[in-house]
């Protein structure tokens, strides 16, 4: 199969795991034979800038840089007339995508994080009869309908919003829009319905469902994590070997948790605290916030900074070693998460694994049998901890069975195997269906 592969942000320049799993299935789909091709954004390249280089091969894959990326890094200045700012470079995306596929011929596209591209791209493949595949791992979906009305549309919309006034130009406008419709570039209101969706956690599927969205075909297909790179058999704890090992891993942001930790470390008791010590790894991806100097205050005012240590942002080729330095992995969050896999990570590696269970964080949480805390409550964590910290055996038995859980449950093996069958089954129908989409 000859599959294009869509995504806002694609590794090295990534923001967290939805971006590092895409490459993975990209990676694993090549390696299976399969001609694959990855188009994402010029974010992180400066791909503006003469020179720049758009295109590459990572991981055997060919990786295109050409599109335009909405949401996050700098954006161009704002002139008038103010659509023509934002419409132009969105225009040209669509083109982008037009020209791709036009070389390409994908048997299938596949979406994953499309947050921040154009809109306009979406109704493209319908358009030319090419089957598209939604691997769902965010609810960009719902919060973009919830501020469109349940519409997706490109930016230009607004030249329609009122089509009472008889503009001298409107003759111009139509035959523009007639033009570009012919290539299956809309410029009104589009609802995104792709041939399958795949969502990464059952959680996640019910809150599309709940919000109206309701696929041709859907299925939950439970995120991966390699076990080659991440599996690792460690010895039992030992009651003598030094302090247990806490670790925080993740985006610093106030809907992580992270306060949460740091006061349930400063309510361990005093001979508690001393056998134990958190490492803090990950960055605030939102320029010009404070949250995590805040965190660090709260350290510094509750006289932990000899416990907690702010080792900044790893990068993901390092992360299996840090889990094995590691014994106990906090996952605090308050947010509704798609399938955290940084617990799978730890799982593979041996760590324990104690979460709040938010979102699909509890179908990880329910077949691993992990201790649960309720989101915000520094209390109730503090007691789990401290039964940790007294008790190595706990800890160890909690650790060996999120390690057999993560291997049967969540290999990236597994998760391969089944977007395989998802994948097979569109081509399978459009081959049936004997359209041939390119004219």
């Amino acid at each position: 199969m000859r599959i294009l592969i869509v995504s806002n942000l694609y590794p090295p320049y990534y923001m967290g795991g939805y971006e590092l799993r895409c490459a993975q299935v990209a990676e694993a789909l090549s390696l299976a034979g399969h001609d694959v091709r990855v188009l994402t954004s010029r974010y992180g390249l400066g791909c503006h800038r003469r020179g720049a280089v758009c295109e590459e091969y990572i991981g055997g894959v060919r990786v295109q840089r050409l599109l335009g990326q909405y949401h996050h890094g700098p954006q161009p200045p704002v002139r008038w007339p103010h659509f023509l700012t934002k419409t132009r470079p969105q225009l040209q995306d669509a083109h982008r995508f037009l020209r791709v596929i036009r070389e390409f011929k994908p048997d299938i596209i596949n979406w994953w994080a499309i947050g921040g591209l154009t809109k306009a791209i979406l109704p493209i493949p319908k358009h030319r009869g090419i089957p598209d595949l939604f691997f769902v791992e965010d609810t960009w979906l719902i919060e973009e309908s919830e501020r469109n009305g349940n519409e997706e549309r490109p930016l230009w919309g607004i030249l329609w919003d009122k089509e009472d006034k008889s503009w001298y130009w409107r003759p111009v406008l139509e035959r523009w829009e007639k033009s570009l419709e012919r290539k299956g570039i809309t410029t009104r209101p589009v609802f995104f319905s792709p041939a399958r969706a795949c969502f990464v956690s059952d959680f996640l599927r019910a809150e599309f469902e709940a919000a109206g969205f309701h696929f041709p075909a859907a299925e939950t297909i439970h995120g991966g994590v390699s076990v080659n790179k991440f599996l690792y058999r460690r010895e039992t704890f030992p009651n003598d070997r030094g302090p247990v090992r806490l670790l925080y891993a993740g985006e610093i942001t106030k809907d992580r948790g992270l306060d949460t930790v740091i006061k349930a470390v400063a309510l361990l008791p005093q001979e508690v605290r001393s056998r134990a010590a958190l490492s803090v790894v990950g960055e605030d991806p939102i320029v010009g916030t404070s949250f995590l100097q805040e965190v660090k205050e709260q350290v510094r005012s509750l006289r932990l900074s000899d416990k907690v240590f702010f080792a900044g942002k790893v990068p993901y080729e390092e992360m299996p070693e840090l889990y094995r330095c590691h014994d106990l992995l906090i996952a605090p969050s308050l947010r509704k998460e798609g399938l955290p896999l940084s617990m799978v990570e730890a799982m593979l590696s041996g760590c324990g694994v104690v979460t709040t269970g938010s979102g699909g964080a509890m179908e990880i949480a329910n077949l691993a049998d992990l201790p649960l805390f309720p989101k915000g409550d520094a209390v109730a964590l503090s007691r789990i901890l401290e039964s940790m910290i007294d008790n190595p055996q706990i800890l160890d038995g909690l650790a060996r069975r999120g390690q057999a859980v993560a291997l049967q449950e969540f290999s990236l093996e597994r998760m391969i195997n089944r977007f395989l069958e998802a994948l097979q089954i569109l081509y399978e129908t459009k081959q049936r269906e004997n359209v041939e989409p390119f004219k």
